[in-house]
């Protein structure tokens, strides 16, 4: 099952996901650095894709970044502290 995502294209993989997994996959990767505020959710691609890397949601568009990037790491550890932060905040 195909789903274009702009310019990038995605595909779907039957399975299970955890919460930091998305089921797509990457075929073609984006160089764009999306200022944090502008991340609505950053998930990893399925481990079953050939190439490993990021979906990141923002409000209007999926952006899929190469994991080998630094930045890229950076941002999905940045957003995931921040989120599990405010869900521990949120629990108390």
């Amino acid at each position: 099952h195909s789903k274009s995502t702009g310019r990038l294209t995605c595909w779907s993989h039957a399975g299970n996901h955890d919460v930091e997994e998305s089921p797509y996959c990457c075929v073609e990767f984006s160089s764009v650095r999306l200022p944090l505020s502008r991340v609505k959710n950053i998930k990893k691609t399925a481990r079953s894709c050939p190439v490993q890397g990021f979906i990141v949601e923002t409000r209007t568009k999926r952006i899929c970044l190469s994991k080998s990037s630094p930045w890229s790491q950076q941002i999905f550890n940045r957003f995931h502290n921040l989120t599990n932060t405010a869900d521990e905040d949120a629990q108390r």
